[in-house]
């Protein structure tokens, strides 16, 4: 993780750079690779390893359900423009 996280930025930075005249496009594939990433450890280690134990399985999932439809919220509210 340590080589990683420097590596990664230094080569987002590279091709941002080179890129500069699609530079929102790139910005915008850059940060679906990374939120896609955070999703990912989050489906497969975390809530995994949390809903295989059988302890306060309900809350777990009540609250899942809950912070899911906050971020909806969050994003289905924020304003937007398909251009």
């Amino acid at each position: 993780y340590c080589l990683m996280e420097p590596l990664g930025t230094s080569i987002g930075l590279i091709i941002s750079i080179s890129l500069s005249s699609r530079s929102e496009a790139v910005e915008g594939i850059i940060t679906a690779i990374a939120a896609g990433t955070f999703i990912y450890v989050a489906v497969m280690d975390i809530l995994a390893e949390e809903f295989s134990h059988k302890s306060d399985r309900w809350w777990k999932g009540l609250f899942l359900f809950i912070g899911v439809g906050m971020t909806a919220g969050i994003l289905f509210s924020l304003p937007h423009d398909h251009d």
